[in-house]
């Protein structure tokens, strides 16, 4: 099953934040990092009033359920000094964001999968696109590449050249 998650940085050296946040999801026992996408720099988006943001997206494996997934990456964002009660749309060290899990639907208090706004960032559909523009977005059923080419969000990005086996 392809389960796609977003990260972003924007606080301290943000092309170390995803290169270690990468390393610590590759390193967790039950997940295997198969694909990883280019990286991005993106202005903010709902809080504009901070610095820039790095995003990329990888694709993994795992045999973890979404909500036990969920626990492990916040997990990951806490140990890189995250304080995830501090809320929605601010600085961030290490933000990681399950994007989909497979064909799987999840919505409760906790988790929604597939994440509710893909389709208006570009900043998650651009770095998705280059990994795997085909994948079809449960409950959109449409491509991720049909949804980059749609999104009413025209924001400037920039490919960054780094990446993250570049930063080890």
């Amino acid at each position: 099953m392809s389960i796609f998650l977003g990260l972003g940085s924007n606080v301290g050296e943000k092309h170390k934040n995803l290169s270690l946040g990468c390393k610590l999801i590759e390193a967790l026992p039950v997940v295997d990092l198969v694909k990883i996408s280019s990286i991005y720099e993106t202005p903010p988006m709902y809080n504009t009033n901070q610095a820039t943001f790095l995003n990329m997206v990888v694709k993994i494996f795992t045999p973890c359920t979404p909500h036990e997934l969920l626990i492990k990456v916040k997990d990951i964002e806490t140990n890189l000094g995250r304080n995830i009660d501090n809320g929605h749309n601010l600085p961030r060290i290490l933000d990681i964001d399950i994007l989909a899990y497979g064909s799987e639907q999840v919505i409760d208090d906790n988790l929604t999968i597939p994440h509710p706004r893909i389709f208006e960032r570009r900043f998650v559909l651009q770095p998705w696109s280059d990994i795997e523009e085909d994948f079809i977005l449960v409950g959109m059923n449409e491509s991720i590449k049909f949804l980059l080419q749609n999104t009413s969000d025209k924001s400037d990005i920039t490919l960054t050249q780094f990446t993250v086996e570049n930063l080890a």
